[in-house]
């Protein structure tokens, strides 16, 4: 890649579901497939509880 997730997130602030999301939208194409996408919606999901119980 260009630039690394990990590189992005932190340049950006990103907390560590933010930064798992990147990641695993980031590669599926050239690693792990539907299987990382299915990952980053699961990050996703608690990332969306998490800021449901912080409102």
């Amino acid at each position: 890649m260009a630039i690394q997730p990990m590189t992005y997130s932190m340049a950006n602030g990103l907390d560590a579901c933010q930064h798992t999301i990147v990641k695993y939208v980031s590669r599926f194409r050239s690693k792990n497939g539907i299987e990382d996408l299915e990952k980053a919606r699961h990050c996703l999901d608690l990332l969306i509880e998490f800021e449901r119980g912080k409102a």
